[in-house]
């Protein structure tokens, strides 16, 4: 069993700030125990707003800076022969465990950072009595005070665990619990949270010594208990896990992927089928797993028997696994990557993977590599680097980081070879030396490809209120989503907790199209101070209402600036130009045409005129029901109740030079049968969004946007 490490776990949640545990290798997660002030000030330090821009066609890592290499006031001795563990319980703080070797205890000492120097406190006593401890252990954080250590002891292998206070400058055991003699060998291999007070236990040997375990842990006061535990599969060791939330979470060990639920101290329930860890039928072993959202996991390892890193993400759509693609990492044949000797994580909010690891060749190696994770779950590769610790000789080292503002801030723990016969285990701090530019985007002129459409399972049920929506729209931060429908004919707002994730909806509120029939759809203009409605009151015309508050639906009044629309008799969607509020786009689905208007007077929808050309699109579709463009209108996408149509404009922003019909792709909804409007995701076209008048949602899809 190799050496684990866990320093921190300060991620970006789901296109949001920041929410992630870390639960890969071993485990930490500061960020839920503490108050909104606290984790709106780490956000900001930790992950520094995002603000980082690269071209992705050449993005940086930007190296490593080994200026510490040879610095031994960052190495602290601790006489044991290992393996050591490590878990991060605060920013700066982190516990280390490891195996005496000449009594056989477990020992464990807090470190301290400050930079990129560490300062150690004293070597304390972990383990009970005068038992006998084995070669495994884990180290699990649970709050800013408290972790669990996890631990095998006597001869009859015994399953330990230590609830420890680490709110002092040395650990102080508080309680043990012990499952007895549960099989002839029980190895723990990883303890991770799920929340203050449940925590989750993998380990090898089940009650017949033969299955890979999964169990509770439980804290109440200053008290443990450990749960009944449930059989993950016969044979399985080395496995890494990860809390998608409270109670669900992924297990990946040598046999497969398996999803689980929790509730209190009760076995654990093993959900759908356990998916087979590739396509392939190479041996893969050496993993790691970092959770992206309630559903989704990337999941990194290595292919022993073409010698490859893999990494691939992994979706729980409700009653299955499903994995995206498998990306090769690293290929090489001096990649020796030893015993889950490696982390990463996840800043879902700029869609990256940072992933570190040793490599053991001739030297002892860090790598660094950062990927990319699209909305639909395809994943590539964007920078690689290598540094040499050409100063220690290291068996069986560990590595792990997290973004730091403008830095990659990583530690290491390793068992040093240079001292044999009697191994040290020494702590080493690596900081990079970015300029802020290691976070790609897309940018703000993004092109949406629509056949690489493929639904995340996140979606807004709508009704109540609203039933049969026929348009959307997004606010540009994502932090807003509206509905119009005739349904009643309502503009309905919803909130959105953390930006663009559809399961952080909160209430919604809506505004009342007075003395309307039947609306459309609708949008806001680029500023948020006017909505347009598309309906058909006494005639059929698109009404503008302003807003007292940007973006605010309650707070709309009618203006009685309105356009009435004649160039066709049932005009079904707009779209108005948001950047300069000049042009004006109506889909009719009686001549099926797309018609294009010039407004005199930015945002004044009176100004419109008469139409200035228009596109005929009933050879590729039948009836039109949602209309958008992209951010520079090189772009046009139209959709039917069933299928979403691309189109390249050959002049941006008109019609007038000629239209392009790229492709077509029909969506896979299990119950949809009424696609009707569509929003893509503004900042960077990673995700589709659709009402469906069927089963009264928004739905999400994936997206790949270059």
């Amino acid at each position: 069993m190799g050496l684990f490490l866990c320093l921190g776990r300060y991620v970006a949640s789901k296109y949001g700030i920041i929410d992630k545990e870390k639960e890969t290798p071993l485990m930490s997660g500061l960020y839920n125990s503490l108050s909104g002030s606290l984790q709106a000030t780490l956000a900001a330090s930790l992950i520094g707003g995002g603000a980082g821009i690269v071209d992705p066609s050449s993005p940086s890592w930007n190296g490593w800076d080994g200026t510490n290499d040879g610095d031994t006031t960052n190495f602290f001795p601790i006489g044991g022969y290992g393996p050591a563990n490590v878990a991060g319980f605060s920013n700066t703080q982190a516990l280390i465990v490891t195996n005496e070797q000449t009594v056989d205890d477990l020992y464990g000492l807090i470190v301290t950072r400050s930079g990129t120097s560490l300062a150690g406190g004293t070597v304390t006593k972990i383990s009970e009595g005068s038992e006998t401890v084995g070669q495994k252990a884990s180290v699990g954080f649970m709050t800013a005070s408290r972790c669990l250590v996890a631990y095998e002891t006597n001869s009859s292998a015994n399953r330990k665990v230590a609830l420890v206070d680490v709110s002092g400058s040395n650990p102080s055991v508080l309680d043990y619990d012990v499952n007895g003699n549960v099989g002839s060998s029980t190895a723990p291999n990883l303890i991770f949270r799920h929340t203050d007070t449940l925590a989750v236990l993998l380990a090898e040997g089940g009650g017949s010594g033969s299955g890979y375990t999964i169990q509770t842990v439980d804290i109440t006061a200053d008290s443990i208990t450990m749960g009944t535990q449930t059989v993950l599969a016969s044979g399985g060791s080395e496995g890494m896990g990860v809390a998608l939330d409270s109670t669900t979470g992924f297990v990946v060990d040598n046999v497969g992927i398996t999803h689980y639920t929790i509730s209190g101290g009760g076995a654990p329930t093993l959900n759908g089928t356990r998916l087979a860890m590739s396509s392939t039928a190479a041996t893969y072993i050496d993993r790691t797993i970092s959770k992206i959202s309630s559903t989704r996991a990337v999941v990194v390892y290595r292919d022993s028997t073409n010698n490859k890193v893999m990494a691939q993400v992994i979706t729980w759509d409700g009653t299955q696994i499903i994995r995206g693609n498998e990306l090769v990492v690293r290929s090489s044949d001096t990649i020796q990557v030893q015993d889950n000797s490696w982390s990463c994580e996840v800043d879902a909010a700029n869609g990256l993977v940072w992933i570190t690891w040793q490599q053991l060749s001739v030297d002892t190696k860090g790598v660094g590599s950062v990927l990319r994770i699209r909305a639909n779950a395809t994943i590539e590769l964007l920078a690689d680097e290598v540094e040499t610790f050409s100063s220690i000789q290291a068996d069986h080292p560990a590595c792990s980081l997290f973004p730091g503002g403008n830095d990659v801030f990583a530690i290491t723990v390793c068992q040093d070879e240079t001292t044999s016969p009697v191994k040290q285990v020494a702590t080493k701090v690596i900081q990079g030396t970015g300029t802020g530019n290691e976070l790609p985007t897309v940018g703000t002129d993004w092109e949406a490809d629509i056949t690489t459409m493929s639904a995340t399972g996140d979606r807004i049920d709508i009704n109540p209120p609203q039933t049969s929506p026929q348009g959307m729209d997004t606010h540009p931060s994502g932090t807003k989503f509206w509905t119009i429908g005739t349904n009643p004919d309502e503009l309905t707002e919803w909130p959105l907790s953390i930006a663009w994730d559809l399961t952080s909806v909160g209430s919604p509120t809506s505004f009342d199209f007075t003395g309307t029939n039947n609306s459309f759809d609708g949008q806001w203009n680029g500023a948020g101070t006017k909505f347009y409605a598309l309906t058909d009151q006494t005639a059929t015309e698109i009404q503008e209402y302003a807003a007292s508050t940007p973006y605010l639906a309650s707070s709309l009044t009618d203006n009685s600036s309105n356009y009435t629309v004649t160039d066709d008799a049932n005009p079904r969607a707009m779209f108005l130009d948001k950047a300069a509020g000049l042009k004006l786009f109506i889909l009719g689905q009686t001549s099926d045409r797309v018609y294009e208007y010039t407004l005199s007077t930015k945002d004044d929808i009176s100004t419109a005129g008469t139409s200035i050309g228009s596109y005929l699109f009933s050879g590729e579709l039948a009836t039109g029901d949602g209309l958008t463009f992209n951010p520079d209108m090189t772009k046009m996408y139209i959709n039917s109740t069933t299928e979403v149509f691309e189109y390249n404009l050959t002049t941006p922003g008109t019609l007038a030079g000629g239209v392009t019909l790229v492709d077509s792709f029909p969506p896979a909804i299990i119950g949809s049968s009424a696609l009707t409007g569509l929003s893509f995701r503004t900042d960077n076209g990673s995700a589709l969004y659709m009402t469906d008048r069927t089963i009264d949602v928004i739905h999400e899809f994936g997206v790949i946007a270059t």
